[in-house]
């Protein structure tokens, strides 16, 4: 950028980034385009303070990324016939909108959420759009927008583009639990578009245009977000949809080069910024933070020196096999010699994961396949040594033994890179107590870095304790041997039983 002593304006554009080879993808928000003028020059990145070379920019359309849109429709006793019409023609819009591979879901909410599950464009969709209709119950807004950001944080269904979509006359009736503070503050550390459109009557009072434009703050304090009010803008639902879809699917990918790996030394997160030169005299900036677990292995450990590799290697009489499992492939190498043998080995688990590593292109794994990645035991009682889990090779076995009450031990084996989410519902890898209320659907999750476990409490209601340490502000921690992780009501010992 030419102009460094412009004044810098922080903003809300950056969604999301994936690590793929040694490049990061950064998608934001629509910035105008490449074809309206957006160029690599007019953007400075840098990743732990050292500046990243652009390699390349494109848009969302152009690359073919598929969508994830998340719909939270009011179905409470305010929403009339002609509201909840406003409701279908928009969903219909938007679905008319949507690629062969986007997916949709409808979450009704009332007193409490009802999820239609992961949908493509479709009959079914149709139909579950026509049913909409809706009831006596109360509005919980805010936990319903907690709820669905937590999802879409988690669920791996859920595209690299998403956006939360709520269509609400904007008035949450309920008189406990969630604030609008706590949902307010689940949208901004989010990341996640989130549009909003006010299903008002014909005619409004003031009451209901200031619960219009307070659900319009949801969007406005959203990375990339749109509010709409067809009643009041003067454009139909259809319009509105198609607007919507519009947005969602105008923005930029941005690519660059990883540093040199010193950059990460000794740091668990680093600090990805991106400043983009808006024109008019505008430069904006926004950040976000990248866990040093998430990036490539050195170069360095990935391929042999050529002294190594030109090595004379003096066979040995004796020929043993040696097997490994790495990804489900077992792998067969005769013993040639200890180092030979060792530095294949290395090499290839390194390829295989790096071929395995996923990048915006291939969007999302199906929640099958996740569910195969992640290993975990069911709790067994105090005093039993039967252990059900899956050993995987590479892995270490840890257990979390619940400390008075029924004393559960839960035996886990977690391998290399591997992460595991603990929490009180269906997105969690391991269920602590579906009872106990003050766990979050998806609390805290737990993650394997080159044999030390990372925690980090997901944005939980009640938070997460470590030795009796809040840990949210602190980001990753690092689980020692002993350790006592407070979750709801329970506290567990963590124990690093064995490793293999």
């Amino acid at each position: 950028m030419e102009n460094e002593i412009q004044e810098i304006e922080f903003s809300r554009f950056l969604e999301n980034y994936e690590i793929y080879e040694d490049e990061i993808y950064i998608l934001l928000s629509d910035l105008g385009g490449p074809e309206d003028g957006c160029a690599p020059e007019d953007f400075k990145i840098s990743l732990g303070g050292e500046i990243l070379q652009i390699t390349g920019i494109s848009d969302v359309e152009k690359e073919q990324i598929p969508a994830t849109v998340y719909c939270l429709v009011d179905v409470s006793g305010s929403m009339k016939e002609e509201q909840m019409n406003q409701v279908k023609e928009t969903l219909l819009a938007i679905r008319s909108s949507m690629t062969a591979e986007d997916n949709m879901v409808i979450c009704t909410m009332g007193n409490e959420t009802r999820s239609s599950g992961f949908l493509q464009a479709g009959e079914e969709l149709d139909q579950v759009i026509q049913s909409l209709e809706a009831g006596n119950e109360d509005t919980n807004l805010y936990k319903g927008i907690v709820d669905s950001i937590r999802l879409l944080q988690t669920d791996q269904k859920v595209h690299a583009k998403r956006c939360l979509l709520i269509l609400s006359d904007g008035d949450d009736e309920q008189v406990s639990g969630i604030t609008e503070q706590e949902a307010k503050q689940a949208v901004m550390d989010s990341k996640i578009p989130v549009y909003t459109v006010a299903t008002l009557r014909q005619s409004q009072n003031e009451e209901q245009l200031e619960y219009a434009k307070l659900l319009g703050s949801f969007s406005r304090l959203s990375v990339g977000g749109r509010h709409y009010a067809p009643m009041i803008d003067g454009r139909s639902a259809e319009e509105t949809g198609a607007s919507m879809m519009q947005s969602l699917k105008a923005g930029v990918v941005v690519s660059a080069g990883l540093p040199a790996d010193g950059t990460a030394a000794g740091k668990d997160v680093l600090l990805l910024r991106v400043v983009y030169e808006a024109g008019n005299d505008r430069v904006l900036e926004d950040t976000v933070d990248v866990y040093t677990e998430e990036l490539p292995v050195s170069e360095l450990e990935e391929e042999p020196s050529e002294e190594a590799a030109e090595e004379p290697v003096e066979p040995k009489e004796e020929v043993l096999v040696t097997e490994s499992s790495h990804n489900g492939v077992t792998l067969l190498f005769p013993a040639v010699g200890a180092a030979v043998l060792l530095v294949c080995a290395v090499l290839l688990i390194l390829r295989s994961r790096r071929r395995n590593r996923k990048g915006y292109w291939n969007a999302a794994s199906s929640g099958e396949e996740a569910k195969g990645k992640r290993s975990g035991g069911a709790p067994k009682e105090q005093g039993t040594e039967e252990e059900e889990q899956t050993v995987i090779e590479g892995g270490l076995r840890i257990e979390l033994k619940a400390m008075g009450g029924s004393g559960s031990v839960y035996p886990l084996v977690l391998a290399e890179g591997q992460e595991m989410i603990f929490g009180r519902n269906q997105y969690a890898d391991l269920v602590l107590d579906p009872d106990d209320l003050t766990i979050s659907g998806t609390h805290c999750r737990i993650c394997n870095v080159k044999g030390r476990v990372m925690l980090k409490d997901l944005q939980s209601k009640n938070g997460t304790l470590v030795n009796g340490t809040p840990v949210r502000e602190q980001g990753t921690v690092e689980l020692q041997d002993g350790d006592v992780l407070k979750i709801g009501h329970t506290r567990y010992e963590f124990r690093i039983t064995e490793d293999h």
